[in-house]
Order: C-alpha cells, then sequence, then structure tokens
C-alpha cells in the first residue's frame, strides 16, 4: 500500500530514512514505471523496433543542428542527449534531491494526486552482482546501451535487469535537478521495475493528495525549488516569472508605489 506526504516535513522523512535514495515524482498515478519508449500498448517487438528508428533519427539529424556530439559508438551519451531532448528512450530519470522531486509531482494537474517514488540503487544493481550505483562505463549500463542499435533482432541475452547509475553531467540542467538514471532492458529482453520479485527494500511508491498541491507548491518555492533553479538559463527564469515571482513575495519585484 502507498504510503502519504503532504507536507515537507514527510518528504524529508523518506529522504533520511536510508542512507541513497532516488526519487521520482509524476503530477499524476501511473501504474507502471516505464521509459518514454516503452509506455505504448503497442507489442513488443514494435517497440523496440520504433526505438531503433528513433535513435537512428536522431543520430542523423542532430549533427546538422548542434556540435560536441558523442562519438559515434557511444550510445550511452546519446541516449543521454536524446533524453535531454525530449526523445523517447530506455532511460528513466531519478532525482537525488526529494524536494525536486516533490517538485515535478505538485506543479502540474492540480486536480489529480500525485506520485513519488523512492528507489534504492544498490539494492536494484544488486540484481546485477553489483554493491554499489554504477557508472556509465560498468558493463551492464554499456551492454543496455548497445540494446538499442537493434536488440530487438540481435539475440540479445535474455532476463536483463534494469540498472541504476551516475551520468556524466552533460548538461547545467542536469546538475542543478541532481539527475540520475535507471537504464531499462528492452521489453522482451528482461525484467521491469515492476518486476514482483522486487520488494519494498528496492522500491516504494508514495501519494500526494490533490488538495496538497498547491501549499507544497508554495512551500518548495520559499525554500528555493524554483523553475529557475531546476532550469538554468533564461527558459527557466520565464516559467518562474510566469508563475512563481509572486510566491517568493511580492515585494521584492514591486516599484516604491506597490506597483509591478
Amino acid at each position: 500500500m502507498a504510503g502519504e506526504i503532504r507536507n515537507l516535513s514527510d518528504a524529508l522523512e523518506i529522504a533520511l530514512e536510508r542512507w541513497e535514495t532516488w526519487f521520482r515524482g509524476q503530477s499524476q498515478v501511473f501504474p507502471t514505471l516505464k521509459p518514454k519508449a516503452y509506455r505504448s500498448a503497442e507489442p513488443q517487438r514494435v517497440l523496440e523496433k520504433r526505438e531503433n528508428v528513433s535513435y537512428d533519427y536522431f543520430k542523423t539529424v542532430a549533427p546538422s543542428l548542434q556540435g560536441g556530439l558523442p562519438d559515434e559508438g557511444n550510445h550511452l551519451e546519446w541516449l543521454l542527449w536524446m533524453q535531454h531532448h525530449g526523445g523517447p528512450t530506455r532511460l528513466l530519470d531519478w532525482t537525488a534531491n526529494v524536494f525536486v522531486a516533490l517538485y515535478f509531482a505538485v506543479t502540474e494537474n492540480q486536480k489529480e494526486d500525485a506520485q513519488l517514488w523512492a528507489l534504492d540503487p544498490r539494492a536494484l544493481n544488486r540484481h546485477v552482482g553489483m554493491r554499489s550505483v554504477a557508472s556509465g562505463d560498468d558493463a551492464p549500463v554499456v551492454l543496455l546501451a548497445a540494446e538499442v542499435v537493434g536488440a530487438w533482432e540481435t539475440g540479445c541475452p535474455q532476463d536483463r535487469w534494469p540498472v541504476a547509475f551516475m551520468p556524466r553531467m552533460r548538461f547545467p540542467r542536469m546538475f542543478a535537478q541532481r539527475s540520475v538514471f535507471t537504464i531499462h532492458p528492452a521489453p522482451s529482453r528482461g525484467r521491469t521495475l515492476e518486476d514482483p520479485t522486487i520488494g519494498a527494500e528496492v522500491l516504494r511508491e508514495y501519494r500526494i493528495p490533490a488538495g496538497r498541491k498547491a501549499d507544497l507548491h508554495r512551500d518548495l518555492v520559499r525554500m528555493g525549488v524554483t523553475q529557475d533553479a531546476l532550469f538554468p538559463g533564461l527558459d527557466g527564469v520565464g516559467r518562474a516569472s510566469h508563475a512563481e515571482v509572486f510566491i517568493i513575495g511580492p515585494t521584492t519585484w514591486l516599484n516604491n508605489d506597490g506597483e509591478p
């Protein structure tokens, strides 16, 4: 049964329960935890083919628009670039900061309950024989990333597990959001985070009632968890100026006559 988060103290207590926990906030309640590439109800083989085609398309077009891209064969770095720019990948975003996850859970879909997941990355990685969080250079991560070039037809090993790994911080947003990731096997080649053998020691679910979202958003903003903090640059400033400046304290941004 899912626990409940009603205030920042609840979230902090969850964060301090264990030595290392990752968090994922979702503004709606979803029954599964799947990367974007695998969320459709289409057959598994179709999803895996689409993943391969999307990946090839991104790699083909990106060099015409952006410099400093990864080496051709560095599939994980390409997946991270693709994820950063909104593409469908086998990566699932998490954060090491519970308040960042809570922010993403409470700032949209105000009439619906939200969801926060807590993951023990070390416990998850024991399924692949690791005692710690992986890096992008570790074999389980490299193998899962390489599947994207055609696992749907190459006969790669079966029964793989998702792996928790720490990425290189390629973008300011990743550092600001304390980004970490799980990388997942193709649906026909391995397990999911919903596997019944994954217990509460690995993954726990919490709900945030819709009626608490506005107050939690206000409290997070007053703590400095804001759009412009999480999305460094003018895009973040623009979003904050639209929705969050007056939560922080309007007098900071008003002239002496009390007018904007």
